[in-house]
C-alpha cells in the first residue's frame, strides 16, 4: 500500500491527547501495543483483520476504538492538506484509512 500521504502519528501519543478515562486509554494502549508487537503495520487492513480474529470480542472492541483515534487524526490531517493539485491522492489515502476502520 502506498502510504506516503498518510501522516503517521504514534497512536499511544494520540491516546494521551484524548478526553477519555485513564482506564479506557490503558485498554486501548494494551490492544494497540499487542498488535504492534506482532511486527505488522497499523496501515495494513488485512493484517489488522487477521489479528482481530484472534482476539475475544472485548479485545477487538478496544483495538478498533484505539485504531479509530489514530485514523480520525490521520484523516483530519489529510483533509487539511488537500489542494486542487493533490485532491485525487488525498481521496485515495482517505479510502485507505476508511478501509482500516472496517
Amino acid at each position: 500500500m502506498d502510504t506516503a500521504l498518510i501522516p503517521y502519528h504514534d497512536p499511544l501519543t494520540l491516546l494521551d491527547q484524548t478526553d477519555l478515562a485513564e482506564s479506557t486509554k490503558d485498554q486501548y494502549r494494551k490492544a494497540l501495543t499487542a498488535y504492534l508487537a506482532t511486527g505488522e503495520s497499523l496501515l495494513e487492513p488485512h493484517a489488522l483483520a487477521a489479528h482481530a480474529q484472534t482476539l475475544p470480542a472485548s479485545g477487538r472492541a478496544f483495538l478498533k476504538a484505539g485504531l479509530r483515534i489514530l485514523t480520525d487524526g490521520a484523516a483530519n490531517s489529510l483533509k487539511g492538506r488537500a489542494t486542487p493539485d493533490n485532491v485525487a491522492a488525498i481521496q485515495a489515502a482517505l479510502y485507505r484509512i476508511e478501509a482500516l476502520q472496517n
